[in-house]
């Protein structure tokens, strides 16, 4: 297929997008791995030391931009490339540079999740419950030792591991895992989530710090 593509014609040394499309790559592989179905997940982005404040409204606003920054970025990229190729091949009779807001494909445009039809008030809302999911999600992944609040990425990923398993891997967890692998659905499990998020002073966690992809 390589060898296929390779006998497509291009105009060589005028298409100068090699800085576009590294950035595209990255912020791309950034969104993706934000979320647990990425293999390189690290750790859920509401706690990341970048966003995280003692209230949890202010950290959501704090990732919203980001996302927001993100979203036009790629969309100010993807156009620019547009234009880039459109010029070298002299297409600007047949093309435009233009790009939907809908088509810039990244999580965190709600615009691309949940499609045009919707207004503003109602994209904001279903991402906004979104992001609660996958922090709930999250916060239950750390009760049962998926994941810790004290080393990034998966620390119990494969059937039969223990929670000696975990000790092993998080020797002394600010948040330890459930040892029996078992949690009512009772008020416990709000206070156990709440354990997670950090309180006016700074809670019992406080927020993470984590790596930064920039």
């Amino acid at each position: 297929m390589s060898g296929d593509i390779e006998k497509l014609p291009y105009i060589r040394n005028q298409l100068n997008v090699d800085d576009y499309t590294k950035r595209l790559i990255l912020v791309a592989r950034h969104d993706w791995d934000s979320y647990e179905v990425s293999w390189d997940f690290i750790k859920q982005p509401l706690l990341h030391v970048d966003f995280c404040q003692p209230m949890l409204k202010t950290s959501y606003q704090n990732l919203r931009a980001h996302w927001r920054e993100l979203t036009l970025e790629m969309h100010r990229l993807e156009e620019e490339n547009n234009r880039i190729f459109i010029e070298a091949y002299g297409l600007q009779d047949e093309l435009t540079p233009e790009v939907p807001l809908n088509e810039i494909t990244l999580t965190c445009n709600p615009h691309y999740q949940y499609g045009n039809h919707k207004s503003e008030d109602e994209l904001e809302a279903l991402l906004l419950a979104d992001t609660m999911r996958d922090l709930v999600s999250y916060a239950v992944g750390c009760m049962f030792g998926r994941y810790a609040l004290d080393k990034p990425g998966l620390i119990l990923a494969n059937q039969g591991e223990t929670i000696e398993d975990y000790l092993e891997r998080v020797p002394e967890p600010s948040f330890p895992a459930d040892d029996d692998n078992v949690i009512p659905m009772l008020d416990g499990v709000l206070r156990h989530f709440m354990w997670i998020w950090p309180d006016r002073t700074g809670g019992p966690l406080g927020c993470q710090s984590g790596r930064s992809w920039r």
